[in-house]
């Protein structure tokens, strides 16, 4: 069903990237579990040990030094060239050769929902254990909606754009990481009442892996439309207040589909 592709499309060796910081993936992963009935939350809980989403929702980046999960490190990224097409995206969002993030959303999700079903798990089943998958899933879906996580290959999702902020000499991804968010001075916790308030949240529904499949895709697509916005929009001025100002609908949209998505899945996968 899923074929790797040689086109050089996706860029090979790894980077180091931080999707969203601690406080962005903790924000969305206290949306999603917010929005869980108390079974599914219940379950949860006991596959991560009676931790719950929030705790571990940066566990993926803390591993990083770890030799042993040294081969999650192509799973948090996916670089996509600019400029596809509808049908040139779909072709190749599920690539496997150069950086795995659609892919493994989808992946890790349906593995879940086989094991919780006593099914043979055919994806990731080469990770045996449920509560590795799970916290490396609500890592992922995070990543996935950072923008440059889905960046161009020729700059290693923005690694390379040098950019001033506030007199800070820095690169584009890592303004979207982390500093573009932690310059609101909000906690996860008020991240997530703040957004979970104004905007009305609900969990996606997902009943098949089909459907997951055909998501996961879909979210990804999403996704890469706010980094075309990113990328048409660079320039060499001093990134300050205004920038947040003009770029807050997106990090804060993609927050909220990032948390509805992942609430979606846990219920896939638990409920």
């Amino acid at each position: 069903m899923l074929k790797k592709s040689f086109l050089p499309l996706l860029f090979l060796a790894p980077f180091i990237v931080f999707g969203w910081g601690k406080t962005g993936h903790r924000t969305i992963a206290q949306m999603g579990q917010d929005m869980l009935s108390k079974d599914v939350q219940d379950k949860i809980t006991a596959t991560l040990g009676g931790s719950n989403m929030a705790m571990v929702a940066n566990w993926a980046d803390e591993i990083r030094s770890d030799k042993q999960y040294k081969y999650v490190s192509r799973w948090h990224y996916t670089n996509l060239n600019e400029n596809l097409t509808k049908e040139e995206y779909e072709k190749n969002a599920f690539m496997q050769n150069y950086g795995q993030i659609i892919y493994r959303v989808y992946s890790i999700a349906q593995t879940l929902h086989d094991r919780q079903r006593n099914k043979d798990a055919a994806n990731d089943s080469y990770v045996k254990n449920d509560t590795v998958l799970l916290k490396l899933l609500i890592h992922f879906v995070g990543d996935m909606h950072q923008p440059l996580h889905l960046g161009r290959p020729k700059d290693l999702g923005a690694n390379k754009i040098k950019v001033k902020w506030f007199n800070d000499k820095i690169n584009l991804h890592s303004l979207w990481d982390n500093r573009i968010i932690s310059i609101e001075g909000l906690s996860y916790t008020e991240w997530a009442q703040y957004l979970s308030s104004t905007h009305n949240l609900t969990p996606v529904k997902i009943s098949s892996e089909d459907e997951l499949q055909k998501a996961v895709i879909e979210w990804g697509w999403d996704v890469y439309q706010f980094t075309n916005i990113i990328y048409n929009n660079i320039d060499d001025t001093d990134k300050t207040y205004e920038y947040v100002y003009n770029y807050k609908w997106i990090y804060e949209k993609c927050f909220c589909l990032a948390a509805e998505r992942l609430a979606g899945i846990m219920n896939y996968i638990y409920d």
